[in-house]
């Protein structure tokens, strides 16, 4: 007895489709937080009142911690076929 699977299968060029798709998203988004971050730390180096710390660290802090998580989508969807097809817009 075959047993129907939920989702379609992956042809190469779907997965390569996918990879593409995502590193274009990833490196344009951390290049979006890095500016941010950059902007952060701009904001933290003048440091002419207290509230340039307390605006500019944490900027800094959120600015290129989200780049290394917009990074970090490129490495799972080279590596992860599970992170692919969970991320799929087509398939759904």
């Amino acid at each position: 007895m075959k047993q129907k699977r939920s989702k379609k299968e992956h042809t190469l060029f779907h997965v390569l489709l996918i990879i593409i798709e995502y590193i274009i998203h990833g490196i344009s988004s951390a290049l979006i937080w890095v500016s941010i971050g950059m902007a952060g730390f701009v904001i933290f180096q003048t440091k002419a009142s207290p509230y340039d710390i307390l605006i500019g660290l944490p900027l800094m802090l959120i600015g290129f911690g989200l780049a290394i998580n917009g990074l970090s989508s490129i490495v799972f969807s080279i590596f992860s076929s599970q992170f692919n097809r969970g991320v799929c817009r087509w398939c759904k």
